[in-house]
């Protein structure tokens, strides 16, 4: 999902790329259904989007969200889908049945990420707050779970269900023990803003992606820093596992994702999508506003 409102498809082997389609507005978050046949997006819209992967075809769920989508997940094996928008509301979705089934209306902060359990009992907010949260979904009880010294932007659950991490504008990650709410460790070696974190499918490693252009995997039970992935000359604004634990792919602000081996920590390949315009010479051209020129600089064209 992309700031050019579309939602691409890439073959990893080949690097060919397919668009599946387009929202209204800028794409904040996508998600592959567990069986791989859908992709849920979220734009800010407002509106999230159900994609057959096969055919192309889109739906769009009944109810939309009042601002801007930054989240979008399948759980329950892809039965279920949540939401989290900046209408501080978090909706939970049955896909099947393509209605809304729950909604956490008027949360008192502006919720940048949210984690499910494994066991789909409970789900972690991050947000404006400097603590996290944990939404009793069988009670509808909220509870506080720890606290950074500035807004929490990520958070994310492991696989099987121990521990919370959660990523911070102070810098830091924090290990949370979901049993006891004990802070396991903050881990302190990225140099500006934390933007996404991601457990691996087997919960021993940990991948986080910062402002400051690197991604750092870390061994979780150890708490030490297994590698550095340097390469992207922006913002790492997302990371992701495959399923099998040897790859990451990492997303950023300099409009290309990276696929790594995180053993070898070596960077397999680069894709970036072509512009609109990319590569057209418009030196010469008359009759442009600034604005246009630099719309079209933007879209790939250049002087």
């Amino acid at each position: 999902g992309s700031d050019d409102r579309t939602i691409r498809l890439w073959n990893i082997e080949t690097g060919n790329c397919k668009t599946l389609g387009r929202h209204t507005k800028r794409v904040q978050s996508v998600a592959f259904h567990p069986q791989g046949t859908k992709v849920a997006s979220g734009g800010n819209d407002g509106q999230i989007r159900l994609w057959d992967i096969a055919t192309g075809q889109c739906s769009v769920l009944p109810e939309r969200h009042g601002d801007w989508i930054w989240l979008v997940a399948f759980y329950e094996e892809g039965r279920k889908l949540i939401s989290a928008a900046d209408d501080q509301c978090i909706k939970l979705w049955d896909v099947h049945q393509n209605r809304c089934l729950r909604t956490l209306k008027d949360y008192p902060h502006w919720i940048w990420s949210v984690a499910m359990s494994p066991d789909s009992n409970n789900l972690a907010i991050a947000s404006d707050a400097t603590f996290l949260q944990i939404w009793n979904l069988e009670t509808g009880e909220l509870t506080n779970l720890g606290e950074h010294e500035n807004r929490v932007r990520r958070v994310a659950w492991s696989p099987n269900g121990e521990i919370i991490a959660s990523g911070s504008d102070d810098y830091t990650i924090k290990l949370w023990n979901v049993s006891t709410g004990e802070c396991l460790d903050s881990l302190e070696k990225h140099t500006k803003q934390i933007r996404s974190v991601m457990f691996s499918p087997n919960s021993k490693l940990l991948a986080s992606g910062s402002d400051d252009c690197t991604i750092e995997l870390w061994d979780v039970q150890s708490r030490q820093l297994v590698q550095i992935l340097t390469g992207h000359e922006n913002s790492v604004r997302s990371v992701a596992f495959s399923a099998d634990g040897v790859m990451l792919a990492s997303g950023s602000e300099d409009e290309t994702i990276k696929l790594w081996n995180i053993h070898t920590g070596v960077c397999i390949k680069t894709l970036k999508a072509k512009r609109l315009y990319e590569g057209m010479n418009i030196a010469g051209a008359i009759g442009l506003t600034e604005g246009q020129k630099e719309t079209l600089l933007v879209l790939g064209a250049i002087i």
